[in-house]
């Protein structure tokens, strides 16, 4: 078993004397509390997760640490004593939102599409519900600063525009003295969009008709009420009904017709 160490001389033998630990070599005194934390002192620490608590643990005597909480989440710490081990799980209660940082690299960032529609927002939360742990379903507030661009609801992000928006969360538990609260960027982007005419070319007898019937999208969704405007390179040997889309043949040749659209 471990024996005392005297801090003045560094000596081993310590002996117990009238309710005090005696240094035989320098005559240093100490009491019973004093002696706890000589031995307090020899205990070794080790984390499992150095990014959750800080890996440098201060000893204050044989039954108190100070712990410095780095982040949310949990570790196993394991001290050792005279060969003997007992380890522990600490967890750092909090919440935050799980989300990669962007192109500046500090601020956490969603990019997204507007033919993605939906998004869900990652969180994490440690909370003493039902005994300490992660809490898989964390009930968060939630808020956004631009409702045009997006809206969000249970962790959802639904795109409405093109633009920036920050989407702020908000979770209580019942141990903390004050909400915890993260929140992240979200970039919708536009895809554009684009007119089908289905096959590349058709035929059209001389004095004939042909209507082409346009698919017009937009980010992912068919735009029934889209204006598309008609024109053909050649009239002299096909026309094209500007609003409907009607072609008519008139001689022999190729002529293209092209398709314009605008869509509000």
């Amino acid at each position: 078993m471990k024996a005392l160490v005297c801090e003045m001389c560094g000596s081993h033998n310590l002996i117990k004397n009238n309710g005090m630990y005696v240094c035989e070599n320098c005559g240093t005194k100490y009491t019973t509390e004093e002696a706890k934390k000589l031995l307090a002192k020899e205990l070794t620490w080790t984390v499992d997760d150095p990014t959750v608590i800080d890996p440098n643990i201060k000893t204050d005597n044989y039954y108190q640490l100070q712990l410095k909480a780095l982040k949310v989440g949990s570790t196993t710490l394991t001290g050792e004593f005279d060969g003997f081990k007992r380890s522990f799980k600490v967890y750092v209660e909090g919440y935050y939102i799980d989300e990669p940082v962007g192109s500046d690299g500090k601020t956490k960032t969603i990019e997204m599409t507007l033919d993605e529609k939906t998004r869900k927002i990652n969180t994490v939360a440690y909370d003493d519900v039902d005994g300490l742990g992660l809490v898989e379903n964390p009930n968060v507030s939630w808020g956004v600063d631009n409702g045009s661009v997006l809206t969000v609801k249970d962790g959802v992000i639904t795109a409405k525009s093109a633009g920036t928006a920050t989407v702020t969360g908000t979770y209580s538990t019942k141990d903390w003295g004050s909400d915890s609260t993260d929140s992240v960027k979200v970039i919708v982007t536009t895809t554009g969009g684009s007119i089908s005419l289905g096959d590349a070319s058709t035929q059209v007898k001389v004095g004939g008709t042909k209507k082409i019937t346009p698919t017009v999208t937009y980010n992912g969704e068919t735009i029934k009420d889209a204006t598309v405007t008609w024109s053909s390179s050649d009239e002299s040997v096909a026309t094209v009904d500007k609003s409907t889309g009607t072609i008519t043949g008139v001689k022999k040749g190729t002529a293209t017709i092209t398709a314009e659209c605008t869509y509000n």
